[in-house]
């Protein structure tokens, strides 16, 4: 797993961070699950940080009109994407690297010109 974050401010009352994840594709004014994953895993990483993260930003560079969608992760989430992280690294622990052919998963797959699943 790899993964940087764009920005983290503090909070104006000191009291918390905000980790801002900018975008350049689609907007989204309540993201589901499935896009929150990235913000969420930094939500888990930065939970014993002194301030704590206490918001979560996408800033979509090409929406400026529409503004940002901003959340705080929720146990339920947290624990599904731990669930979600826990279980892709027993796989790779267990050497199990079965494919999974989608058209968006296989957009972003490093091995999608090789690979005989491949969906593209």
């Amino acid at each position: 797993f790899k993964g940087r974050i764009d920005r983290i401010d503090l909070l104006a009352d000191g009291s918390g961070i905000e980790i801002i994840d900018y975008k350049t594709g689609k907007f989204n004014q309540k993201p589901v699950l499935a896009d929150k994953i990235q913000l969420l895993l930094y939500q888990i990483a930065l939970t014993n940080h002194n301030p704590p993260p206490k918001k979560l930003t996408f800033y979509h560079l090409n929406h400026h009109e529409q503004g940002s969608a901003s959340f705080l992760g929720k146990a339920d989430e947290l624990a599904k994407v731990k669930t979600k992280l826990t279980t892709s690294a027993e796989k790779i622990n267990q050497r199990d690297f079965k494919a999974t052919p989608n058209a968006h998963v296989c957009d972003f797959c490093d091995f999608k010109n090789i690979c005989p699943e491949s969906a593209c």
